[in-house]
């Protein structure tokens, strides 16, 4: 029979389609991709500026390494999947480690699409993150409520 081919270690022999392992590895993709949230083919471009008056060492934010960010300087951009207006960021600032970390990001819409910057700053408070889109974005940034659009 042309396309399939015996499997006859199999005890009774089976016969196999030709097409059975590409049906298998598509259904597997499938799968793996339904319980997962919708990413953005542009995706946004991060970046990160030092708002205070210290060197930010180890800088992370959303899960991204960003590295040193001397006083007023910004890094370059990372694409991301997705952002929201705040994110998890962590830095060493003199001899102390400061962390926020959102409360969560129930019912907060994705920012899909465009190039914003994470303004860090330290206070007496510890640190603090705020979000502005930058100049290329013209201030529009693509937000959806459950994912972003592929």
């Amino acid at each position: 029979m042309m396309g399939t081919f015996l499997l006859s270690r199999l005890n009774p022999p089976v016969r196999v389609s030709l097409w059975t392992p590409v049906a298998v590895l598509a259904l597997a993709t499938a799968c793996a991709r339904a319980g997962t949230d919708h990413v953005s083919a542009n995706g946004v471009d991060v970046r990160v500026r030092n708002d205070s008056q210290v060197v930010l060492g180890d800088v992370v934010v959303g899960g991204k390494r960003y590295g040193e960010v001397k006083p007023g300087a910004h890094t370059e951009y990372q694409r991301w999947e997705r952002a929201y207006r705040t994110s998890r960021a962590s830095v060493v600032a003199g001899t102390k480690v400061l962390e926020i970390t959102p409360f969560d990001h129930v019912g907060e819409d994705f920012i899909c699409s465009g190039k914003l910057t994470y303004l860090l700053s330290v206070n007496a408070g510890g640190l603090a993150i705020r979000v502005q889109p930058d100049a290329q974005t013209s201030g529009a940034w693509t937000f959806h409520e459950r994912s972003c659009p592929r």
